[in-house]
């Protein structure tokens, strides 16, 4: 699997690292947290409450 980093808004900024076959597979997996939490950024919605993804990225592999 490659890792790739999620970054997105919820009032500010935010990026979490998920390890995913592919960009949308990250996006799905940080879906299905956001689903499955609590969510700690919700308490950052203060003037913003849209969460918004702007970029996934995947992560460079520092061993080759």
């Amino acid at each position: 699997m490659k890792n790739f980093t999620v970054w997105f808004k919820v009032g500010m900024d935010f990026k979490e690292n998920f390890e995913a076959e592919d960009a949308r597979d990250a996006e799905r997996k940080w879906e299905d947290k956001m689903a499955a939490s609590s969510c700690a950024y919700v308490k950052a919605l203060t003037d913003n409450p849209e969460i918004v993804i702007y970029d996934i990225a995947e992560v460079p592999d520092e061993n080759s």
